[in-house]
């Protein structure tokens, strides 16, 4: 690109007399291309910087959402490793085998929750415990059902 100072001083001379002698074939064009380059850097960079902004605003906003769980606590993301590490303790939770508490609620949630996005995971725990989910799920279905008429039935005094 051509700078200030690499212009040649106007000496009256030239076909006009203005002292200024006629563009190179294709300098004025390099000009413009450098021109059209700068622009769209900077649109890019703008841009960018927008769509920075908005996802610091977004993640930010997300963090500040309150969590699904009735306890209001977050539940605690668990690696695939874990969750398998956990699917017997679990699994002994669910259908009630032991009397002895060997998971926590917090792993309870944890697994739950994992079970219910990790595909693999499932049909893992599926394959070793059949029907074990579809059964608890049932189940706490059920149970929701009863509650539910339990509180909105009219109770009936017996005569």
């Amino acid at each position: 690109m051509t700078s200030a100072t690499d212009l040649p001083e106007p000496n009256d001379s030239g076909p006009n007399g203005t002292g200024w002698e006629p563009c190179a074939p294709g300098t004025l064009s390099g000009l413009r291309n450098d021109l059209r380059s700068r622009h769209l850097r900077l649109i890019t960079a703008q841009v960018a910087g927008g769509l920075t902004a908005a996802a610091i605003v977004v993640a930010v906003s997300l963090a500040a959402l309150p969590s699904g769980s009735p306890s209001g606590s977050q539940v605690a993301l668990i690696s695939c490793a874990r969750c398998v590490e956990l699917m017997p303790p679990y699994h002994d939770h669910l259908v009630g085998v032991s009397d002895v508490v060997v998971i926590s609620l917090d792993d309870v949630a944890s697994v739950t929750h994992h079970l219910e996005v990790c595909r693999f995971c499932r049909k893992k725990f599926e394959e070793q415990y059949p029907g074990v989910l579809a059964a608890s799920a049932a189940a706490a279905a059920g149970l929701a059902l009863f509650a539910t008429r339990r509180l909105t039935t009219p109770r009936q005094d017996r005569g």
